[in-house]
């Protein structure tokens, strides 16, 4: 992908638009966000929520590929050179591999009572890293080292440090009258900082200065979006009782299907709209504190609501969170809805 030729766009009650700086970063209207130019990887942190998909523009040329031996200093440094410059700045990008130390500790009574050492588990873990040039002779995320494009000499540090996680034991007492263990043990641990060790192999992407490039498009439909309303819960959502605003929009559900924007006053909104009813039970004395009730929650003065005898006629999008709100005590039961 060629430096500074990235553009995307989308729709989000206006235009917006995210451009690359040719170094890395994305910026704009739409958002922000990184790129890399050698492999096409994008991420993006978008200000507002897409009301359709996402248009990218770019323009794209070859890449040159291989892998090195190369080996770093005691500070971690790797120092070598990538075949095929002059690059084309921020075009650049190195992977390799780094392995770190790591503890787990155990306890375990039956070795203490034995009187031996405690034992903790030690083993080693693989950590895959990428470095991207920032266009400017440098690396992105503030990492050590620096890029000549002209002869592809590169410094890079390929090993980092880190905090390893030292685990000990100790022994305090139990208290006195306690039998028949009079200690037990007590883990302390202890960070103590190491460096990475390198693998040894790093593989480089880049695009040569000269390279000839072709605009290239593609857009990407909006996916549709799931939302767990219940994660862990048991029970089921009353029919009817949902309510929520999402990018600007006012959703509730009638029977199963959800409904964007029902207008307050009139009960219509885009596409078939329908009358969600609410029935309530009781006396007469019991349906005046139900409408009381119902009319106060629903932000409406008394009879605002059109209560009439046996239903309350409440838009739904008002309905609706007097019907949840009721729902517990089934003093308000949804009904089939009445086009």
């Amino acid at each position: 992908m060629l430096p500074g030729s990235f553009s995307a766009t989308f729709i989000a009650g206006t235009v917006r638009e995210i451009t690359d700086d040719g170094q890395g970063n994305l910026s704009g209207t739409g958002g922000t966000g990184t790129i890399a130019y050698a492999s096409g990887e994008v991420v993006m942190v978008l200000s507002a929520t897409p009301s359709g998909g996402i248009a990218y523009s770019w323009d794209r040329g070859a890449v040159d590929s291989g892998a090195l031996a190369v080996s770093s200093d005691g500070s971690g440094m790797a120092t070598f050179t990538i075949p095929g410059a002059p690059f084309k700045p921020g075009s650049v990008r190195v992977d390799w591999m780094t392995t770190r130390r790591q503890a787990a500790p155990a306890v375990n009574w039956s070795v203490i009572e034995a009187g031996n050492v405690l034992p903790v588990y030690d083993g080693y873990r693989d950590i895959a890293n990428v470095a991207n040039d920032n266009g400017n002779g440098g690396w992105q995320g503030g990492r050590a080292g620096t890029i000549n494009y002209t002869t592809g000499q590169v410094t890079l540090q390929v090993a980092a440090l880190y905090d390893y996680v030292e685990y000990t034991y100790s022994n305090r007492s139990k208290g006195l009258n306690i039998a028949p263990r009079a200690t037990e043990p007590v883990l302390v641990t202890t960070n103590v900082q190491m460096r990475e060790s390198f693998g040894g192999t790093i593989t480089h992407l880049a695009q040569a200065d000269s390279v000839s490039t072709d605009p290239q498009s593609a857009s990407q439909p909006q996916p549709g979006i799931t939302v767990e309303l219940l994660p862990g819960v048991a029970e089921p959502i009353v029919p009817g009782s949902l309510l929520f605003s999402w990018n600007g929009s006012t959703y509730c559900d009638r029977s199963g299907i959800l409904y964007r924007d029902v207008a307050s006053n009139t009960n219509g909104g885009h596409g078939g709209w329908h009358r969600q009813l609410c029935r309530p039970h009781g006396n007469a004395q019991q349906l005046r504190r139900q409408r009381l009730r119902c009319c106060e929650r629903a932000g409406l003065p008394d009879g605002g609501c059109g209560f009439q005898r046996d239903r309350c006629h409440l838009t739904h999008a008002r309905c609706a969170s007097t019907c949840r709100q009721h729902a517990g005590d089934r003093k308000y039961a949804p009904i089939p809805p009445r086009w």
